[in-house]
């Protein structure tokens, strides 16, 4: 928790120095910090309950007496490891919109 907390600061803080740095007013886009934004702040979590999920199910599963090497291919596990990897790589996307933005702010 306090990793997402220090990189919400950290990122915060680009926001607001990068601009002022290069002497600009605000950001290149607004409106793509605003997709960053809420994006990182709606899956994130979503991906922190998902995981936690599965770490309940995959544990239940192993103590059910089905072996570790098996657990992921089980059809309780694949949705959830589906829903995973489509969060992670909305949240990734998310991070990339973060640095296309600082780095148009500093380019332009």
């Amino acid at each position: 928790m306090v990793l997402g907390w220090a990189s919400f600061a950290l990122m915060g803080v680009l926001y607001y120095l990068v601009p002022k740095m290069r002497g600009k007013e605000e950001i290149y886009s607004k409106k793509l910090a605003s997709i960053h934004f809420w994006a990182t702040n709606i899956f994130l979590p979503l991906g922190i309950v998902v995981v936690t999920y599965l770490s309940f199910v995959v544990e239940s599963l192993v103590n059910s007496g089905i072996s570790e090497a098996k657990v992921m291919g089980n059809p309780a596990t694949s949705p959830l490891l589906t829903t995973f990897l489509l969060l992670f790589i909305i949240g990734l996307v998310a991070q990339l919109i973060f640095v296309y933005n600082i780095y148009r702010t500093l380019g332009t």
